[in-house]
């Protein structure tokens, strides 16, 4: 299959979010579980729980990669604390959840098992998100898209 992304030199802000955020952006609170993995073009995937119950994996994605290593080094705090597991249930009855409120976009997903049955699912593009310390400060993190988006009102 013909491989059809620019080299990253040529990958400009606006070209980067002009992909990223096509639908309405949002904010979003998610309970942040420590099962982490990247994709093929090394974008961090945290899996998250939304609305407390529905798996929804979050999407840091190239330039925003970087300002998530606050995330990252709690996320990996909570899972020392655990034996090994990739147990989102685990995690969540063990109160191992990381609370961030994120604004982005929703993407739904579309993926094939290996019976040919269609799968759907969404994941959420981070663009901003906040992180509340133990003394209730908020620090937020990330960049605003570089290209206007729609809202919900």
């Amino acid at each position: 299959m013909p491989q059809f992304r620019r080299p990253a030199h040529q990958i400009t802000p606006t070209y980067e979010d002009r992909g990223l955020f096509r639908s309405d952006y949002c904010a979003q609170r998610f309970d942040l579980v420590p099962i982490v993995q990247s994709n093929s073009r090394k974008d961090l995937i945290v899996t998250a729980l939304f609305r407390g119950e529905h798996v929804a994996p979050i999407l840091f994605a190239g330039r925003r990669r970087r300002y998530a290593e606050q995330v990252m080094s709690r996320l990996e705090a909570l899972r020392g604390a655990l034996p090994a597991t990739r147990s989102v249930d685990v995690f969540a009855r063990r109160g191992a959840l990381l609370p961030l409120e994120v604004e982005g976009t929703w993407r739904r997903l579309v993926s094939e098992d290996r019976h040919g049955i269609l799968h759907r699912s969404y994941h959420f593009i981070a663009a901003c998100w906040t992180l509340t310390l133990g003394d209730g400060r908020r620090i937020r993190f990330g960049l605003p898209p570089a290209v206007p988006v729609r809202t919900l009102d």
